[in-house]
């Protein structure tokens, strides 16, 4: 069985002319990435561009600071005190999930039933969050006396059921620089290959948004496998709106069993 440490160091030894990436254009609205250098970790928040269910994926931080330069390159795991698990209605999770998007201040926030719906339809099937033990101060809906401070949130593509498309990510500005994002990537992965014989991870992301580029392209990296880019949702779908035209990130096959 493969585990996180065991992929990055294989992914450390490739080298970079053996992930195939295709640019073209991409959708969704533009945000912030913080970034940092290299040896440290990036804070990412990974969002839906519309809040709808074809969805899309964008990255996003709380400091103004904005830099294409953004590494996920690091290897080191968040600290021990962070658990990931599945998340639960019994335990406030929907709650949770919507407070992190909403304390973001640029996610875009679904309403409270559309975070408890996909706990429900799709917990055990697409979704991860990440808890820690509270700070002073800090306030926790959850059922159990832990904090959620991050979520990925996603479906597996029915047509497709190898595949599990990524709808939304967050993680809270007091966790950022701690690798959660690419973390929750991975977790999310790995449970759904053991579980599901998943293959593939897929979302949209717009051209701008050179950060959330670059995180999937290192969760690619960190799995060894392919990250395909093409194009996806052309802005003429979006109608005058102006939204941007988006591509998809298809990475994969990985075995993570």
């Amino acid at each position: 069985m493969l585990n996180m440490k065991t992929v990055c160091s294989r992914a450390l030894r490739r080298t970079a002319g053996s992930i195939l990436l295709r640019a073209g254009s991409a959708v969704g609205r533009t945000v912030a990435a913080s970034a940092t250098s290299s040896g440290q970790r990036a804070a990412v928040l990974v969002q839906s561009s519309q809040g709808r269910w074809a969805a899309a994926a964008s990255v996003a931080s709380f400091s103004s600071s904005s830099s294409a330069s953004a590494s996920s390159s690091d290897n080191q795991g968040p600290p021990d005190d962070y658990t990931f698990r599945v998340p639960e209605l019994s335990k406030g999770d929907g709650a949770a999930m919507q407070r992190v998007a909403r304390d973001s201040k640029v996610l875009e926030t679904n309403t409270l039933y559309c975070y408890v719906m996909y706990v429900d339809h799709f917990g055990a099937d697409g979704c991860i969050v990440v808890e820690r033990t509270p700070e002073d101060g800090e306030e926790t809906e959850e059922q159990g006396g832990r904090r959620v401070v991050g979520y990925v949130q996603g479906h597996r593509i029915p047509e497709r059921p190898d595949t599990v498309f990524v709808w939304q990510v967050g993680v809270d500005s007091s966790d950022r620089r701690r690798g959660l994002a690419r973390r929750l990537l991975f977790e999310l992965a790995s449970r759904l290959a053991k579980e599901r014989d998943v293959k593939y991870l897929e979302a949209t992301v717009t051209p701008s948004n050179t950060a959330s580029r670059k995180l999937f392209r290192s969760f690619a990296r960190s799995v060894d496998a392919e990250c395909v880019e093409s194009e996806h949702y052309t802005d003429d779908v979006f109608g005058s709106s102006g939204h941007e035209p988006e591509d998809l990130f298809r990475i994969g096959p990985f075995d993570l069993k």
